[in-house]
């Protein structure tokens, strides 16, 4: 299908210095009569923050492959420099088609 899904990360607060935000997406094993058998995947991505924006909301954006799933798994989590935080999204990729 050679489709991609976007992400956009939303980060609100200031903060100066490095901190890695790590995006992790999840899919398990499934299989229907419809669509035959799929198999588990996981992808994961990491982006360093230099420092947050002014105003207090920076926007990180992340590409990954979409693979059709009915449920699938989505975790950011920003860990360094006295920021810790973490926030998962349960969704599904239906039919791209």
């Amino acid at each position: 299908m050679n489709v991609d899904a976007f992400i956009v990360v939303k980060r609100q607060g200031t903060y100066e210095g490095g901190a890695p935000l790590k995006l992790v997406a999840s899919a398990p094993k499934e299989s229907s009569e419809a669509a035959g058998d799929r198999p588990a995947w996981k992808v994961t991505q990491t982006r360093e923050l230099a420092v947050l924006s002014e105003n207090g909301v920076t926007q990180v954006p992340f590409l990954i492959p979409y693979k059709r799933a009915s449920r699938v798994k989505v975790t950011v989590t920003l860990t360094g420099g006295g920021l810790e935080g973490s926030k998962t999204l349960d969704t599904s990729f239906p039919c791209a088609e």
